[in-house]
């Protein structure tokens, strides 16, 4: 036997062994525990300018005390939106981060040392790598491989003023390209994702847009009005960007809501109907103009319109670069809410993507007052994939309710082999903080996309932080995912935390906390209130490593695409919109996309971690842009795979063997000659390029 058949039948082997039965690996049982590190302490989120405004008016009711629709042209968000992205920004091998900051303070890049200590702690490079943007009231960010040339790029959001794109040139440093054609118009920009829409080999560029956060009336006195349209960027090459979102389609939301832009706070892109090319999802925010579909009847006169009037809205692409929106689930008397973070993942295991989206929480509404608030209309909650563009609503199960949202991760926290979600949210009105989310992580049970609480698996709890941007990847490299999340503000310790206004019988009930920002100073009519004399603190950082250790393995796929590096490559360098599956021997298989931007304000590592259980070895399996699919067999337990795109499509007509022979052998010798793999890689997926062929025309 030769060598190379030697390895097909080593193979072949691998492959036997997914047919082995598979012992369930532990739900559970793994920490989130945060680090004691002086960069990540250091970081203290610097308000925007609009902060002095708002303090002199919370000053100024302690003598006039004021009504609630008075506080609507107070100006929002003025703490500041900070985002979160993780990133191998200097290809040492480890897992860095960046975080967003206000203006007048330099936004952070915490370089990690693991590669040089062996351990994972930080140190902020942003200065010396020239991603400080100091000047800039920074918000969203999203990061990607837009030039092909093998580092990731840089883009950064800005409130009310231009966007920002940083070219990384290697060596650590990055070459501010001002807007690179992407500047924005100076539109209150808040999160940003890369995508590849057109399948051109170059990622482009989309932003959600919210409103001017000079005020407040956007969120509840006008439906559309005042709301800024979203943005689709082409990449047009040599790093710069031309404004299509008009010819699109992405402009002219669907049905009733034609012409009328959303208010979107969150964004992500994939192929939800699984046709190999980019969807676009925005999560668009109700505010405090109430659903009509949601108990519109019993709601008394006031200034609150009842109009549905925010979706999460699927663009679905047809091919040809025009987008058509489907509002998810129309005629779903829950599908309207305050939608806040978006995150793409197959949690129950079919090989479709399905949607988890943050809003505003079973609590939050009882808290402030609203009597009428119907339980689940403002949960957040996970949306199940037909695999055709469109979805169901299973609802929150179990958990009965939710906390309130921002950011958010699916991901196998406890490496058990399905997806779980991890998210994250505060929020301060005029007269009341909400902090009732101390960190949620919903556990999977047995890949069914049914999820119970883990409120054990968070060793910190955040109450008081309320977080906006959250990101996962595995910093410490031991295999499980950690998490890094970003808060606009802290409420004051001398401030009260008061329990739950309602209780469901939920695991979130004893955490449901919220905290008067003003107090009642005369009962009207209208009520009058003044503040309480207790000014939140800047918001914080922080990093919480897993522990893992619950006898779970897992495997890390980090994919490229090879345009320009194989004759017939065409996936852009970072593989975003790669959908990759993991099989456990004879497990179900976890699936994940590779996304460049989704959560709220922020973007997830590039890598991806599948837990095996306690299985040994397991199958990848790679979906690329454009459909073409890709496999490799027997990969172990521990191992953190790179994974290149090889462009001959293992289940395509091809005319006979030997034509696909040929095809591989040339894209892998490409590989080879560039450097982008090892010989001993090119001969492993060689093989398994082989015996996919093969097993794919195997009689069942």
């Amino acid at each position: 036997m030769t060598g190379f058949h030697s390895r097909i039948a080593a193979a072949v082997f691998g492959a036997a062994m997914l047919g082995v039965a598979a012992r369930a690996g532990a739900d559970g049982g793994v920490t989130l525990s945060p680090v004691d590190d002086a960069a990540v302490a250091s970081y203290s989120r610097a308000p925007s300018a609009t902060a002095a405004e708002r303090a002199a008016q919370l000053q100024s009711s302690l003598v006039t005390p004021v009504s609630i629709a008075q506080t609507f042209s107070w100006p929002t968000a003025s703490s500041g939106l900070p985002g979160v992205a993780i990133f191998d920004y200097d290809r040492d091998g480890d897992l860095d981060i960046y975080v967003t900051n206000g203006p007048g303070a330099a936004n952070a890049l915490l370089q990690n040392q693991l590669a040089q200590t062996g351990a994972a702690t930080f140190v902020d490079v942003a200065a010396a790598a020239g991603v400080a943007a100091v000047d800039q009231d920074s918000t969203g960010v999203c990061f990607g491989d837009t030039d092909n040339d093998g580092d990731e790029d840089l883009f950064v959001l800005g409130r009310s003023e231009a966007n920002r794109f940083f070219e990384n040139v290697g060596g650590g440093a990055f070459l501010d390209r001002g807007g690179a054609g992407a500047a924005g118009a100076d539109k209150a920009s808040a999160s940003c994702a890369f995508a590849d829409v057109d399948n051109d080999g170059l990622i482009d560029l989309i932003v959600a847009n919210a409103f001017d956060f000079q005020d407040s009336f956007a969120l509840f006195t006008a439906p559309y009005a005042l709301n800024q349209h979203n943005q689709l960027f082409h990449n047009d090459g040599a790093n710069f960007f031309s404004d299509i979102s008009v010819a699109s389609g992405i402009v002219n939301n669907g049905g009733i809501f034609a012409g009328r832009p959303g208010l979107t706070w969150s964004l992500a892109a994939g192929d939800v109907d699984n046709d190999g090319d980019a969807d676009i999802l925005f999560a668009d925010d109700q505010g405090a103009v109430i659903p009509e579909n949601v108990n519109c009847a019993a709601i008394p006169p006031g200034p609150f319109p009842c109009v549905d009037r925010s979706y999460v809205h699927v663009f679905i692409i047809d091919g040809a670069g025009r987008f058509t929106d489907r509002p998810m689930i129309e005629g779903d008397p829950f599908a309207a809410s305050q939608w806040m973070g978006l995150e793409l993942g197959d949690v129950n295991c079919d090989g479709v993507l399905d949607v988890f989206a943050t809003s505003f929480g079973d609590y939050a509404w009882p808290a402030l007052g609203r009597a009428f608030y119907v339980k689940g209309s403002s949960a957040s909650r996970w949306f199940i994939g037909n695999g055709d563009g469109t979805f169901a609503d299973p609802g929150v199960g179990a958990l009965n309710a939710t906390p309130f949202g921002w950011g958010a991760g699916a991901n196998d926290y406890d490496n058990d082999g399905d997806l779980d979600l991890i998210y994250h949210g505060g929020f301060s009105t005029a007269v009341l903080s909400i902090l009732d989310n101390p960190g949620a992580v919903l556990q999977n049970q047995s890949c069914s996309g049914a999820f119970v609480a883990d409120t054990a698996a968070i060793a910190a709890p955040h109450t008081g932080r309320a977080v906006r941007g959250v990101a996962v990847g595995d910093l410490d490299r031991n295999g499980f995912v950690d998490v890094v999340t970003a808060a606009n503000f802290r409420k004051n310790p001398a401030a009260p935390l008061a329990p739950g206004a309602i209780q469901y019988g939920s695991a979130f009930d004893a955490t449901a906390a919220r905290s008067p920002v003003m107090v009642p100073a005369s009962p009207g009519p209208p009520p009058l209130f003044r503040w309480n004399g207790l000014a939140d603190l800047q918001g914080d950082l922080r990093v919480e490593l897993n522990g893992g250790a619950n006898g779970n393995g897992s495997v890390t796929v980090k994919v490229f695409g090879t345009k320009a590096l194989t004759a017939a490559g065409s996936v852009n360098r970072s593989g975003i919109g790669a959908m990759v599956s993991v099989t456990p021997l004879n497990g179900a298989a976890q699936m994940q996309t590779v996304s460049g931007g989704s959560s709220h304000l922020s973007e997830h590592a590039l890598e991806k971690v599948f837990g095996l259980g306690t299985a040994h070895y397991g199958r990848v399996d790679i979906a690329w842009p454009g459909g073409v699919r890709n496999r490799l067999y027997g990969v172990k337990r521990g191992e953190q795979l790179s994974f290149p795109e090889i462009p001959c499509d293992y289940t395509a007509a091809w005319k006979n063997f030997g034509a696909y022979v040929s095809c591989v052998s040339r894209s892998l010798a490409d590989l080879r000659r560039s450097g982008a793999i090892s010989g001993a890689e090119r001969t492993r997926f060689a093989s398994s390029a082989l015996l996919a062929y093969w097993d794919h025309r195997r009689p069942n």
